[in-house]
């Protein structure tokens, strides 16, 4: 299958156009993701930006601000490195270009791609712990407690924990529409204060959902048939877990490559970061595979002080070989540094235990 099967139309607006114009139009087409170009092609905009940071005056603000130089790919790229860019990245979409046109590759589309490869895995292999909000919330608590996660969405409950539905990013973004509407006089009424409004009406009810034993060829064809990068795991009426694309095509890069790496901690991380901590995890682990095959990476990070403006990193890790389970963790002011003292460590491990497997195939 060719990512241009996959993928969808793009949206194209001029870097000129404000911010208010522009998240109405996405909002009412459903869709979160357009390419800008201002006489030539300048990048892709994800209207999640909008929800993210805070835009004092929409209607003046240009959406050029808010703009991703993110250089097309060609629908000929190889799928593990589009997969490596989308995740590393931590982007919603990817730009194509074909024939002169311009194409979005959303993750749901990317899933698509790499079914085959990560259908039989169980949804409770890598499904994660659901932060949650309930229905009476207000829609500005709500938006603080996603600020406050990094997370896009908030599994919605009553108050005796039963699933509700879901509420994300751009359903708030809704809520901010009708307030701004609102203080331009329509006849509304009063202006629409969040603090006091509840999220009730701006839910997503009409939720895909899965139980922790089904598998992910199950997940991809629900994400795929609701149009929605999310599910709702439940036990019963209590969710116990929420499966996004992410994880899916962390592990299609690993079983692409061999190995499966999982980072947490770092969605707000800048992309060069990323890159450099991919790049320094993707050497060390094909240099002990040469002696030790390697079957997965996993790394939390922590920022735990701060210094002025510097922020001080923690990484725990575990890496699990054929031949055991190994963990190390270590700190540092640069978290490419506390990365490196972590790989030193484990490397130390891993050749400790190759001299005990030399020594003993030599014998007495």
């Amino acid at each position: 299958m060719n990512p241009i099967d996959v993928a969808e139309k793009a949206v194209i607006f001029s870097s000129e156009e404000p911010v208010s114009k522009v998240e109405s139009a996405l909002l009412s087409k459903k869709l979160d993701s357009a390419i800008v170009i201002n006489g030539e092609y300048r990048g892709l905009l994800w209207v999640r930006d909008f929800g993210k940071k805070k835009v004092p005056e929409p209607e003046k603000t240009e959406i050029g601000k808010f703009v991703r130089p993110i250089k097309p790919f060609s629908p000929e790229t190889p799928l593990d490195d589009l997969l490596t860019a989308i995740v590393i990245n931590d982007w919603p979409a990817l730009p194509l270009r074909h024939d002169e046109e311009y194409y979005i590759l959303t993750k749901i589309g990317m899933l698509q791609l790499v079914k085959k490869e990560v259908e039989d895995k169980k949804v409770d292999e890598i499904m994660a712990v659901p932060f949650s909000v309930e229905v009476s919330e207000s829609i500005t608590t709500t938006q603080s407690i996603l600020r406050d996660t990094g997370v896009s969405r908030l599994v919605v409950v009553d108050r005796n924990g039963r699933f509700v539905g879901i509420i994300d990013i751009l359903d708030l973004l809704k809520a901010n529409i009708q307030k701004k509407r609102a203080k331009l006089g329509e006849r509304a009424g009063e202006s629409l204060d969040l603090d006091k409004v509840s999220i009730s009406g701006f839910i997503q009810k009409n939720v895909p959902t899965l139980k922790p034993g089904d598998n992910l060829k199950q997940a991809i064809e629900k994400m795929v048939k609701f149009k929605l990068p999310a599910c709702v795991v439940l036990e019963g009426e209590r969710p116990v877990g929420i499966l996004t694309p992410k994880p899916i095509l962390r592990l299609a890069i690993k079983k692409l490559a061999g190995v499966w790496v999982q980072l947490s901690g770092i969605q707000d991380l800048d992309p060069f970061l990323k890159a450099v901590l991919d790049e320094q995890i993707t050497h060390a682990v094909q240099k002990w595979s040469k002696f030790l095959p390697v079957q997965q990476f996993h790394a939390h990070f922590d920022r735990y002080e701060k210094d002025g403006k510097r922020q001080k990193w923690s990484v725990k890790a575990k890496l699990i070989t054929e031949k055991g389970i190994f963990y190390a963790d270590d700190h540092d002011w640069d978290i490419t540094k506390a990365m490196r003292w972590v790989l030193n460590k484990f490397e130390k491990e891993l050749l400790k235990l190759k001299g005990k497997e030399e020594l003993r195939g030599r014998g007495p």
